[in-house]
């Protein structure tokens, strides 16, 4: 158990032609190098299409396929499956614990912080948001006559659920099937509901249902609705004037980032 312990992926997955994703994730994880200073714990790693935009920084990369994409996103029935399948892919393949990061973040904290709540017992996701019932209540009209199991046959009742934000998903290495009963519960429940925020309300209720879920806003922000495009017209304008420094020069330089409005003021 002690190389597993050692090996925490914090996992990037960035694909598509829009170069605004790029951008985000690149941006996150510079403000990750530079909260996380030196450190044998934590890999940072990077599941994309385009592997030479992230040529440059300290980070594991590896290509993502056409193949893999299609698959994953369910011939575009669904596209957010592929969160899910990726990170199934990553903790089957690599054996770590892993935290799967949206490009739409930045970090106040180390990485650390995430992988120290990310045990057999506890696991973390951004935050909660709210109960299904007051925030989703054409889902749980749409669902009131249909039965959901987990892989154990334990009934699962999201009309009593909650929500929370899948910006950060982290397991451990010894709960990854709980991403293969989520993703067979997010293609039953999106085929009746149609509901954009099938992925994360599945996963979180799978993983609340099986460990004690907690939170990471205090590790670090997830950024989006309003401040969206606030946030990436200055992180272009951040990554175009700071082009010509080295990775820790561009690192320690999110320190000041004018992240205005957002979550850092």
């Amino acid at each position: 158990m002690t190389d597993r312990q050692a090996k925490n992926d914090l996992l990037y997955l960035v694909y598509g032609d829009n170069e605004v994703y790029y951008k985000q994730a690149y941006f996150s994880i510079l403000t990750a190098l530079n909260c996380l200073n030196v450190s044998n714990l934590v890999r940072i790693c990077v599941l994309t299409e385009k592997p030479e935009f992230f040529k440059k920084l300290p980070v594991f990369v590896e290509k993502l396929t056409c193949d893999q994409k299609t698959e994953w996103m369910g011939g575009g029935t669904y596209i957010h499956r592929i969160k899910t399948l990726s990170q199934i892919y990553w903790m089957k393949k690599y054996k770590s614990n892993t935290a799967f990061i949206d490009t739409d973040t930045w970090f106040i904290k180390s990485p650390e912080h995430i992988f120290s709540f990310v045990n057999n017992d506890s696991s973390v996701m951004y935050e909660y948001e709210s109960d299904v019932k007051a925030s989703l209540p054409s889902l749980c009209h749409k669902v009131k006559d249909h039965e959901f199991s987990l892989g154990d046959g334990r009934k699962l009742n999201f009309q009593e659920g909650q929500l929370w934000n899948s910006g950060v998903i982290g397991l451990s290495f010894d709960n990854r099937s709980l991403l293969d009963d989520a993703l067979s519960l997010i293609d039953k429940l999106y085929l009746l509901t149609n509901e954009y925020v099938t992925e994360q309300l599945v996963v979180g209720e799978v993983i609340r249902q099986n460990t004690n879920l907690q939170g990471c806003r205090n590790v670090l922000y997830h950024y989006y609705g309003a401040d969206l495009l606030f946030i990436n017209d200055k992180i272009s304008v951040f990554l175009k004037e700071n082009v010509n420094k080295d990775v820790a020069g561009q690192a320690s330089l999110t320190a000041t980032f004018p992240y205005g409005r957002c979550g850092k003021k």
